[in-house]
């Protein structure tokens, strides 16, 4: 590896992208509109000169299934939708204009990837177009909100078509004739697809999901208020069911075909919420064939974007700066549910449609995003392992040389091959826990394991590791223990038998009220917060205390920054200083050990943190962060 100082942009190249360790994955997400069809490669030897690395897949958002209900063979060569041309089919890219591909110079681009090593996934949203609605006026998805029907433009997977077929058995049957004509490998099962698009409170509750659900329905009534305030558990049980099924049914048929498989995770959601909001049940999905999990973790994106790209959604300034320890907490537990499955999450880069630029409007996130993904960890009996698998980069057209090299210096900069230890608490998993907290979550808003991990996160509590409780004889040191009342007997008499750190309890105190009747989100859109009666901020900081009881400390800034410590060696540690702020800040942190040395290795050399004794005070960048290298006396 070496040190790059260069063009704004300072690190170890090569840590991680030199030497990728074995299992991870490295994706571009992107359109057709970032290739080229009028060159003899497309354009491919050309993105890979651009990335500076060979990505181990291509997912090709091309917008909407309807290029597989749409698909005619090869018997004769036709031009593609727009559509499928660019996402949505907008018109322009940094390079060029949009070019009308035909489906023979998209069987070929699919050649050509298989050629440099590339694996390539057809990528898939539930968006449909004037043809496909034509062909299945009955897929488009029903919205009930609260008094209003509206027929979408998106299909809705686990309906039936009007000859009585389940559509699911005609995706499958099309998907596979689709993948082997072209020569995928793969597809990449993303927006509506692999999850419904909307809250269950709004999802389709047309006649035929009615039927499906054997739930009954009064004529006149508001359906969604109806289903909300007398039928909410059954709605999510079979909706739980219906999805499980229409996913094992088509994963494991695509894979008995010879065919790989990704998916999205549930919005930017965690366990709980995906059960609760979109009844997808996680803890099912690794006992399916997918080969890899894109967790859609957009923190850099969703603190920024504004309320009409909320769907409504105005988020107070606290919420912004919470984002980004919202999905790190979801992330984690994600992992630690999602078990065995490997998770290349989301790395939200730019899109232009969508019109968000992380790496131009705010490249200070970046970095910041690399370290706390980098840095959350899993007990697994190889020790602590990182929680990610890899990179799913969103998306992935329009970049410059130097775009990538930046992309890059943030992973190598936040990758650490050689982990000793990771002070602070290890936070117990429980699928027992997860279930009663959806009923708890119903009942009384009772604060999720994913809430509490998030106010902890957002104070500053050092909570970076996950350990599932069937592997709790895995862990060394103190552990965290939340909604213990929502355990088990069996599973608290393990934990009253953990001998090698303290037992740390943290959970709001029961409301008494009854909100199972209430909407909860009150908004369609996935942003929108679920509500909850939160602990008291004097119970939450004396948890915070007790956590990091004797660990590193912050003593300046303490409401902008937060401190993580890796410890690599005997003498050496990382440190990993965020900011939370739109501004600068200058916090000194407290290590404990006298410093022999500190270097920055987010920053020029000229840029020398103040050391004295076993503190270091250095500048951190607004909404950024500050990777230093601390060698001890």
């Amino acid at each position: 590896m070496t040190l790059n100082n260069k063009g704004g942009m300072y690190g170890k190249e090569g840590t991680y992208y030199a030497n990728v360790p074995e299992g991870f994955g490295n994706y571009a997400w992107m359109e057709l509109i970032g290739f080229d069809n009028e060159k003899e490669d497309f354009g491919v030897s050309d993105f890979i000169e651009t990335t500076g690395f060979v990505p181990d897949g291509v997912l090709l958002l091309v917008t909407s299934l309807d290029i597989i209900n749409l698909h005619a063979g090869f018997d004769t060569e036709y031009e593609l939708d727009a559509y499928f041309c660019s996402y949505a089919g907008h018109e322009y890219n940094d390079e060029r204009k949009r070019q009308r591909w035909t489906n023979v110079q998209l069987k070929n681009f699919v050649n050509v990837l298989a050629a440099h090593g590339i694996e390539s996934y057809i990528s898939v949203f539930d968006l449909m177009t004037s043809k496909g609605e034509e062909m299945y006026p009955e897929l488009r998805a029903t919205l009930w909100d609260q008094g209003k029907q509206e027929v979408l433009h998106h299909a809705y997977m686990t309906k039936r078509l009007l000859d009585g077929r389940f559509y699911e058995d005609v995706f499958l049957s099309s998907t596979i004739r689709f993948l082997k004509d072209y020569g995928f490998c793969g597809i990449h099962l993303a927006d509506g697809i692999c999850r419904p698009r909307l809250p269950l409170q709004w999802q389709d509750m047309s006649d035929d999901m009615i039927d499906q659900a054997k739930i009954f329905m009064p004529e006149g009534v508001d359906r969604s208020v109806y289903m909300m305030q007398n039928h909410r558990k059954e709605w999510i049980s079979f909706c739980t069911k219906r999805w499980g099924s229409f996913l094992q049914k088509t994963i494991c048929g695509l894979h008995d075909a010879g065919f790989k498989v990704a998916i999205n995770s549930c919005w930017t959601k965690d366990p709980l919420e995906a059960l609760y909001r979109y009844g997808i049940d996680y803890k099912m999905l690794p006992s399916l064939p997918i080969d890899f999990c894109v967790v859609e973790n957009g923190a850099p994106t969703i603190c920024l974007i504004d309320e009409d790209s909320n769907a409504g959604y105005k988020p107070t300034y606290e919420d912004r700066k919470m984002v980004h320890h919202s999905f790190r907490a979801s992330l984690m537990l994600s992992g630690v549910c999602m078990q065995n499955l490997k998770l290349a999450p989301l790395y939200a880069v730019r899109d232009t449609l969508e019109q968000y630029d992380i790496i131009h409007h705010l490249p200070t996130a970046l970095p910041k995003h690399s370290a706390a993904i980098f840095s959350s960890y899993e007990w697994q009996k190889e020790g602590l392992v990182p929680v990610i698998k890899g990179h799913t980069y969103c998306l992935s057209d329009g970049l410059s040389a130097d775009n990538w090299r930046y992309l890059r210096l943030c992973a190598d900069n936040a990758y650490v091959p050689e982990v000793k230890e990771v002070p602070g608490a290890t936070l117990i998993w429980s699928d027992e826990r997860n279930k009663n907290e959806l009923e708890a979550l119903i009942a009384h808003r009772t604060p999720s394991t994913h809430r509490l991990l998030t106010l902890l996160l957002r104070n500053g509590a050092a909570v970076y590791k996950t350990a599932h409780i069937e592997h709790l004889d895995m862990v060394n040191g103190d552990i965290l223990v939340t909604n213990p009342h929502l355990l088990s007997k069996e599973e608290m008499a393990q934990i009253r038998e953990y001998k090698y750190g303290r037992v740390i309890y943290f959970a709001a105190e029961e409301d008494t009220l009854d909100f199972s009747k209430e909407f909860n989100p009150v908004g369609i859109g996935f942003p929108y917060p679920l509500y909850y009666t939160d602990p008291s901020v004097e119970a939450l900081l004396q948890c915070v205390n007790t956590i990091n009881e004797g660990l590193c400390y912050i003593s300046d800034n303490k409401a902008e920054c937060r401190v993580q410590e890796i410890v690599t060696g005997e003498k050496t540690s990382r440190f990993i200083v965020t900011n939370d702020e739109y501004y600068y800040a200058r916090p000194k942190v407290h290590t404990g050990r006298k410093i022999k040395s500190v270097t920055d290795i987010t920053k020029v050399k000229g840029y020398q943190a103040t050391v004295c004794d076993d503190t270091f005070k250095l500048l951190v960048p607004l909404m950024g962060v500050a990777i230093v290298e601390v060698e001890f006396e």
